[in-house]
């Protein structure tokens, strides 16, 4: 036993003990494009420059070009080959199908379907286009 510490205490410890996952730098520059779409601070059809981005971010392109892909994957960017990504257009289909892709990941339970914490960043993503299509 290491340091005199019995089997019974690690146990009890480890079962008190939570572990808080920290974002990642891509997720959190994700989180901030989305924002900056929500307050309009980046425009529908308006281009995503991973230099730009890193140097605003102060972060290196990797992270940025990982929140790319990551907002790509979830419809807030969309892409053309050899053109980059921009930001969608949002309109009411684009609208119909995030409440309605919602509204599945609610009803079948978020940790069952998707890792937890997605769905709601997902219903997130979806109100700040729905507020910045109701402005």
């Amino acid at each position: 036993m290491a340091a005199g510490v019995e089997l019974g205490t690690r146990a009890t410890m480890a079962a008190t003990l939570t572990f808080e996952r920290r974002k990642s730098l891509a997720d959190q520059v994700a989180d901030t494009l989305v924002e900056a779409i929500g307050l309009g601070l980046l425009q529908p059809g308006e281009r995503m420059v991973e230099t730009e981005i890193a140097a605003r971010f102060n972060v290196s392109r990797v992270p940025v070009r990982e929140a790319l892909k990551i907002l790509a994957t979830q419809g807030i960017l969309q892409g053309e080959p050899h053109r980059g990504l921009y930001v969608i257009e949002v309109d009411d289909l684009v609208l119909d199908q995030v409440i309605a892709g919602a509204a599945v990941i609610e009803e079948r339970g978020s940790t069952t379907v998707v890792p937890p914490g997605w769905a709601a960043r997902v219903i997130g993503h979806g109100e700040l286009m729905l507020e910045k299509v109701s402005e």
